[in-house]
């Protein structure tokens, strides 16, 4: 053991450090990490804002030593959360990367107490959004946070914003909203013509039953709230209570290609994204080799993001591949494991498991299922029906898709091709009753809100129960 490289860091990890430790490294069998004495600190008060910091970081270089246990003692003040302090440790290999693997294992160690803030009952970080304006460069992907904030990706701009719609926490009754003529009714509350709007994306709050919609009307770009009884509002962006989140290595805004293949990649910068275990999770493009990712950004938003360039193996087209952006996801448990379940084009399954992102230059997935070519996947929700677990997917040509994940943990992944538009893994039915869905969300847990257009059709909002 040597005395010599113990440090002590307040705040942020910095993989500089590294440095002087690389050399006396290279022998040792084990990095072993102790950190002690992490405070965890809700201040009582009007600003109810969350500090951590670490008192003191131990590196031990050396042989295996039994992996410490974690405690936590929680001590509350007049019924609330004050403080809890943590032993913690790390134990891992030592590799070529050990020094990148500590530092990822430090961000995920600082990611897991902010979000544990939520878990133990301290504020929703309504605080930490400021009053000002929003402009939207583009209608872009939804999702909500448990606390009811609303989560909107501007791929044009890329940038996320987390925005308070002062939505209360109200719950609803009923049936949810059904609007035969959408398009029109839009127009009405915007005061725009119905021919200019095009719809984005569209998310639930499930606890008070509101839709929102992200909608590109000509140049701009608006959010509207429904209400379970079909009330449409504006959301005012001149001065609402925010935080942005500028994305890392965005690609550039321009168009790039040639013929057919022409696009501009930045409108793909965020395809999907969701709230999940105090994070939000973002997929898209960014600019880099291989550039097809997943982002991990804590919430609220601070300047530590975690990217993850993924892969996987497209059995439709024979080879692996690094390129495509998801399309769609969902979160949930396979295997003990929280993972990511991806739709790519053309229509592969694909599930990474969450704990591994970030600790490799690539993070290839495996590929539960091929659900035929020509085709992408649009939209998807994950429910539960008695003990038996689903998939909803929507798609531009398959129409919508009830994906089996009967013993998914098992599925070892398809390793061969699969050609002639066949399909193969999981196995899934076509739902009849659902045709045209443009845009799907849960709005509970028996229901999904649903918008469907025909082709030279008009736009229709429908709340349906989940097949």
């Amino acid at each position: 053991m040597d005395r010599s490289t113990n440090k002590t860091v307040a705040g942020w990890w910095k993989a500089k450090s590294n440095q002087r430790l690389s050399k006396v490294t290279r022998t040792a069998q084990f990095v072993h990490v102790h950190v002690a004495w992490l405070r965890l600190i809700v201040p009582d008060g009007p600003s109810r804002r969350v500090g951590w910091f670490v008192r003191k970081v131990d590196l031990i270089l050396g042989k295996p030593t039994k992996k410490l246990p974690k405690r936590a003692v929680r001590r509350y003040v007049d019924g609330r959360f004050d403080r809890s302090e943590f032993v913690f440790s790390i134990e891992m290999h030592v590799t070529p990367n050990w020094s990148e693997e500590f530092t990822m294992a430090m961000k995920r160690f600082f990611l897991l107490f902010a979000s544990l803030a939520v878990v133990a009952g301290a504020p929703t970080f309504a605080a930490d959004l400021q009053p000002g304006p929003v402009e939207l460069q583009s209608a872009g992907p939804l999702a909500m946070t448990d606390s009811g904030v609303l989560l909107v990706g501007d791929p044009m701009g890329a940038a996320i914003y987390a925005i308070d719609t002062e939505e209360g926490d109200a719950t609803h009754a009923g049936s949810g909203p059904q609007i035969d003529d959408l398009n029109a009714e839009l127009a009405k509350s915007l005061g725009v013509d119905a021919g200019q709007i095009t719809i984005g994306d569209m998310t639930v709050n499930e606890v008070t039953g509101n839709v929102f919609l992200s909608l590109a009307v000509g140049d701009t770009t608006h959010l509207v709230r429904i209400s379970p009884k079909g009330d449409i509002t504006k959301l005012n962006l001149d001065k609402v209570a925010h935080a942005k989140k500028s994305l890392p290595n965005a690609p550039e805004n321009k168009v790039t290609g040639e013929g057919r293949r022409q696009k501009n990649l930045r409108a793909e910068s965020i395809t999907d994204l969701s709230f999940f275990d105090g994070k939000v999770l973002v997929s898209g493009l960014t600019a880099t080799e291989a550039p097809s990712s997943v982002m991990e950004i804590p919430y609220p938003f601070s300047e530590e993001t975690i990217l993850t360039n993924v892969e996987l193996y497209h059995a439709a087209h024979g080879r692996v591949e690094s390129d495509p952006a998801i399309r769609a996801f969902v979160t949930m448990t396979i295997d003990g494991q929280p993972s990511v379940l991806a739709g790519f084009t053309c229509t592969p399954l694909v599930a990474f498991p969450i704990a591994k992102m970030g600790q490799q230059e690539k993070l290839r997935g495996t590929t539960l299922a091929e659900l035929g070519n020509r085709n992408q996947p649009l939209d998807m929700i994950s429910y539960e029906q008695g003990t038996d677990k689903f998939l909803l997917i929507s798609n531009s040509s398959r129409g919508v898709m009830k994906v089996s994940l009967a013993d998914v943990e098992k599925n070892p992944g398809l390793t061969h091709p699969v050609g002639g538009g066949g399909t193969a893994g999981q196995a899934f039915e076509t739902i009849a009753s659902l045709q045209d869905v443009k845009q799907m969300a849960r709005y509970d847990e028996k229901h999904a809100a649903i918008v469907t257009q025909a082709d030279g059709g008009k736009a229709q909002l429908k709340t349906v129960e989940l097949p």
